[in-house]
């Protein structure tokens, strides 16, 4: 079996750069992110390889695979995606997913996460291990695509920071999906 663990990043500050907070989260989320992994990557914004780099590994690709929802297309859409949150209290994600419009550009962005998922198993020795770091909005639609779901809330709703899901990959497929959440700090 091989296993795949993508987080999303940890805490931002203005310049879009891991922040202060940002490194306490990440070393509290030490425990889930060991680092005996045999590939790492990173979508390339700095705030992911910020994230990797404070827990300490330094070799990583970028991989654009692993961007974002792309921001442009939402743009006409944000008064109404903003309205919705407000008036359901729910996350972004959640409002992005409730409509047609935008509900096409989240499993798209989760379909190419997963596929190059498992392009990098097809690159990892048997029980082997990788580590990417990437966004809340483009890890759990590829979760949800690999449980067959379209529902958030099977996974627990939107990721919070360095938190994320293991892929356990064998021939080739998606043999079981670990959604991998913090501990509360206290």
């Amino acid at each position: 079996m091989k296993i795949i663990d993508i987080h999303r990043h940890s805490l931002v500050g203005e310049d879009r750069r891991i922040s202060p907070k940002g490194v306490e989260v990440v070393q509290a989320a030490q425990y889930l992110l060991p680092l005996d992994y045999q590939l790492y990557y990173v979508s390339p914004a700095p705030r992911c390889a910020d994230t990797l780099r404070t827990l300490g590994q330094v070799t990583f690709e970028e991989d654009d695979a692993f961007s974002g929802i792309p921001g442009a297309p939402l743009i006409p859409y944000l008064p109404q995606l903003q309205e919705y949150v407000n008036f359901k209290g729910c996350s972004t994600l959640e409002a992005y997913m409730h409509f047609h419009e935008t509900s096409a550009i989240v499993w798209e962005t989760g379909r190419r996460v997963l596929d190059a998922l498992l392009k990098i198993a097809s690159a990892l020795p048997e029980d082997g291990r990788a580590l990417v770091i990437s966004h809340s909005g483009a890890i759990e639609p590829a979760a949800l695509i690999a449980l067959g779901s379209r529902d958030a809330q099977d996974m627990g709703g939107q990721l919070g920071p360095c938190e994320g899901v293991r892929f356990e990959i064998e021939g080739g497929l998606v043999s079981r999906v670990v959604v991998r959440r913090l501990q509360p700090v206290e």
